[in-house]
């Protein structure tokens, strides 16, 4: 990973809404999400959908103890996904989702991939460079033990070149 795909966040929330609100979406686009998602990584895209006409696809919990099927996003994703938008560990109950597997099948439909993993950064290993994900958002102060105010996104070239910035200041570090 090169450094100008790392800028500092704010937050977890502020990495996420930097993706969601600055894609460009079209009407008939579709973002794929769960509906476990944290409001953090829930809203954005929403709001990301409704700006463009875009649908705000949600996939269902499969059972009583709300963990969510890496099979049944599998099968959610088509040519009309744009983005599949998911936490890597569920907030609720520490479930995790196969990026690799949801990876590859986002690739397949030429569908970005943007994972919240506050939950799990610092504690998993996560392989950047070898998933195949768009963009990875989080705060760092969680498991990577930092303050509260601090965060980062990063993304791949590709991704990051489609962006739009929506912070400018003295304080905003974002690489774009």
């Amino acid at each position: 990973t090169h450094e100008d795909n790392v800028s500092l966040m704010s937050s977890c929330a502020s990495a996420i809404s930097q993706v969601a609100l600055g894609m460009s979406f079209e009407s008939g686009d579709e973002i794929l999400t769960t509906d476990q998602e944290y409001p953090s990584n829930a809203y954005p895209w929403s709001v990301a959908a409704q700006r463009a006409n875009a649908k705000y696809k949600v996939v269902k919990t499969a059972n009583e103890q709300f963990e969510v099927s890496t099979e049944a996003i599998i099968e959610a994703i088509n040519s009309r996904t744009q983005v599949v938008a998911l936490s890597w560990v569920q907030y609720q109950n520490g479930s995790t989702v196969d990026l690799a597997r949801i990876s590859k099948a986002c690739k397949k439909h030429n569908a970005k991939f943007v994972v919240d993993a506050i939950q799990g950064i610092g504690v998993m290993p996560l392989h950047f460079d070898d998933m195949g994900i768009d963009a990875v958002c989080s705060g760092a102060h969680k498991w990577l033990g930092s303050v509260l105010g601090s965060g980062f996104l990063l993304t791949t070239d590709s991704l990051r070149s489609q962006l739009v910035p929506l912070q400018h200041g003295a304080l905003n570090h974002l690489n774009f």
